[in-house]
């Protein structure tokens, strides 16, 4: 039995969830190869200041300044490590996989699921995660209509970003805060 997302508004069906193909107005794409790697000092001086670098096959995918980031976004698209990040130049991957649809800002505003600050191109978008037939969908607005300050955004998602390693890198207790 298909599972369908419905508008909170008009309660008509947006998208067949489990049977969307990437080729679909709805389709997003789907992520399955995704990969981990702690930095080096060395190596973190040639980034944006990021400690930990997800890749997706052989692409770049997403970036995380601390362990605290990387554990939320993990936590929150039901994502796991299947193995440490203890020190430099660890690397494993991750298990589970999600989907990811850009749709338009007035669509996702008649969504229900858990919204989020989430990054298009650099800027911090309108992003919300919902879970519905076992599968997990991060949909992020088209940034045109609205951008949120980048400083806030990253304050507010992940707290603040330390340039110390140790800390930096440090699991918080109880996962991911």
């Amino acid at each position: 039995m298909a599972q369908y997302m419905h508008d909170r508004g008009t309660d008509r069906l947006l998208t067949d969830i489990a049977n969307a193909k990437p080729e679909n107005k709805w389709g997003g794409q789907r992520f399955t190869d995704l990969f981990v790697c702690r930095l080096s000092r060395e190596s973190r001086s040639r980034t944006c200041g990021y400690w930990f670098v997800v890749t997706s096959g052989t692409t770049s995918h997403t970036a995380f300044r601390t362990r605290r980031g990387l554990d939320l976004w993990l936590s929150r698209l039901g994502l796991e490590l299947t193995g440490p990040l203890d020190k430099a130049g660890d690397q494993c991957r991750i298990e589970g996989e999600y989907r990811r649809v850009y749709i338009p800002a007035e669509t996702l505003d008649r969504m229900n699921g858990e919204k989020i600050r989430t990054l298009h191109n650099g800027d911090y978008v309108d992003g919300m995660i919902v879970r519905c037939g076992g599968e997990t969908t991060l949909y992020v607005s088209h940034p045109g209509v609205l951008k949120h300050d980048y400083r806030e955004s990253q304050r507010m998602e992940f707290g603040e970003v330390d340039d110390n390693e140790d800390r930096a890198c440090a699991i918080i207790a109880g996962g991911a805060a």
